[in-house]
């Protein structure tokens, strides 16, 4: 379409919890259409000189990009400083927290007798920061634990499934202790001093007060707010109430690859499409 671009800034790779690497992810973008992409992996930037370099073969643009985890909300961090030494120690101790959050739902799993471990997961995910997901992942991946949930479950379950009965609320993997974990704030005020913007992601996965919640985060720093078209009329309150207090809106897939069922946006009858003069605009204030 003349004069627009087509955006999808919300996805994930083998650095975090996708099933994608960073090339294969930019080569699923660029066939589905989009013209401008960012990989936010989750408290991490690592994937992006490899992303960065399959883009640019295929002759369109990445921003650096990163999902980072606070105490309540996941902030996206877009067109971010990839270098900036406090945006990346920020990073790091997440991912240390986040470990800790493995560990002690490895420790509730083989408590229950699943033959799960912390190495098995840095074996199949030497890079990643590391999540429920991996676990998940790693528990499919691993020939005892493939063993032990057929012979729980009577068949081999499928990810969404063995993520959903063992690492969800009330899962056997689930609980843990409440520790240390960045702040929203924090996280906005990095992504500000790597020359981005902070987007609210998924808006509709965490806020339950609309009004109250947004309001807080705006006095924060955060600059807009996610719209996950794959999630339908989930959105439309969130879109609403960035349209009347003019906020900056991005939309992303939330794409992790094979097990989840979200498509990359691709081309959404122009619903993700950006005009180019507004983008030019929008990527020269985000640096």
């Amino acid at each position: 379409m003349k004069g627009k671009e087509y955006i999808d800034l919300h996805s994930h790779t083998i650095y975090s919890d996708g099933s994608d690497t960073p090339e294969s992810l930019m080569r699923a973008m660029h066939m589905s259409g989009v013209n401008l992409a960012a990989v936010t992996d989750h408290d991490t930037l690592a994937s992006y000189p490899r992303a960065k370099a399959e883009a640019d073969h295929y002759g369109f643009r990445i921003i650096p990009g990163v999902e980072i985890s606070t105490t309540r909300y996941h902030i996206l961090g877009l067109n971010v400083n990839p270098e900036h030494k406090k945006l990346l120690a920020l990073l790091e101790h997440s991912q240390r927290l986040q470990v800790d959050q493995c560990r002690q739902r490895i420790d509730n799993l083989t408590a229950h007798g699943v033959p799960i471990t912390l190495d098995k997961l840095r074996a199949l995910y030497p890079d990643a920061r590391l999540g429920t997901w991996n676990i998940t992942m790693t528990m499919l991946g691993d020939v005892p634990c493939r063993e032990y949930l057929t012979r729980m479950h009577g068949y081999l379950p499928v990810p969404r499934e063995v993520h959903d009965y063992y690492l969800r609320n009330g899962g056997i993997g689930a609980k843990t202790k409440k520790n240390e974990s960045i702040r929203s704030k924090e996280a906005i005020a990095a992504i500000h001093d790597a020359g981005g913007i902070a987007i609210v992601a998924h808006p509709f996965k965490e806020v339950k007060d609309i009004e109250q919640e947004l309001g807080r985060l705006r006095v924060k720093g955060i600059d807009g707010l996610e719209i996950q078209l794959n999630f339908g009329d989930n959105n439309e309150p969130f879109r609403q109430y960035a349209l009347e207090h003019g906020w900056t809106m991005t939309y992303g897939s939330d794409f992790h690859g094979a097990g989840y069922d979200r498509a990359l946006l691709g081309r959404r009858e122009n619903i993700n499409a950006i005009d180019c003069e507004q983008l030019e605009k929008m990527l020269i204030a985000w640096k």
